[in-house]
């Protein structure tokens, strides 16, 4: 009975390590068009069951062997050692999933002031210029009655209900160009925040961020049945 689970461990690691290796090159791969995209989707399937079964296979056999030749506690650390790296993998992997925000009396909001300079308008209305994304929140709103001006900036509130989150971040759109920015809030908040500075947007050398666009947000937990 040892040997066995010893073998059916190491076959079952190497299983997914298989899969990725044969359809990586297909399910990376950059198609033409959706039907060129769709191809390598199943075409990377295919591949990697084929592989994730050659590796079971092989495992299952090379294992045997060395076992066989007195190796089997060489074998059960590799095991533990290939356990604990996909239990990394899944750590790493589920992490970066989007995750619910879910409370018992509250509902989560997140509140956005965006601060956009006059000469970066080009003599638009605000309202028409600027629009703000945040992934994972289906319900979002602007609050165009309260546009004010700030100096030589104007204002934009928005505000959104918060139930799957994936990264805190928001973008922002001026025209055709948009900043990422990344909010300073905990992953699963247990308080409302207090308003937060003004922040730029986060440097990135692949894409221009428009100019003269700030941030400013807060994180609430409101009550159910009460209006944000």
């Amino acid at each position: 009975m040892e040997r066995f689970l010893t073998v059916l461990f190491a076959s079952l690691c190497a299983a997914p390590l298989g899969f990725f290796i044969a359809s990586w090159p297909l399910l990376s791969a950059k198609g033409g068009n959706s039907d060129q995209t769709i191809a390598n989707g199943y075409g990377g399937i295919l591949f990697g069951i084929v592989g994730a079964v050659l590796a079971f296979i092989l495992t299952w056999y090379f294992a045997n062997n060395l076992i066989v030749k007195g190796h089997i506690r060489t074998i059960q650390i590799v095991d533990l050692v290939m356990v604990i790296g996909w239990g990394i993998v899944w750590f790493v992997f589920d992490s970066k999933q989007p995750y619910l925000l879910e409370y018992s009396d509250h509902t989560p909001v997140l509140e956005v002031e965006v601060r956009v300079k006059k000469s970066a308008l080009n003599g638009k209305p605000i309202d028409k210029a600027v629009e703000v994304m945040f992934v994972g929140s289906s319900l979002t709103y602007y609050r165009d009655e309260q546009i004010h001006e700030e100096g030589d900036s104007v204002i934009r509130p928005w505000y959104g209900y918060m139930y799957s989150i994936k990264d805190w971040s928001v973008r922002v759109y001026l025209d055709s160009l948009y900043g990422d920015f990344q909010l300073n809030i905990p992953r699963r908040p247990m308080e409302s925040t207090e308003w937060s500075g003004w922040i730029n947007p986060t440097p990135n050398p692949e894409d221009k961020a428009p100019d003269g666009v700030s941030i400013r947000y807060r994180f609430r937990l409101v009550p159910h049945g009460q209006d944000p």
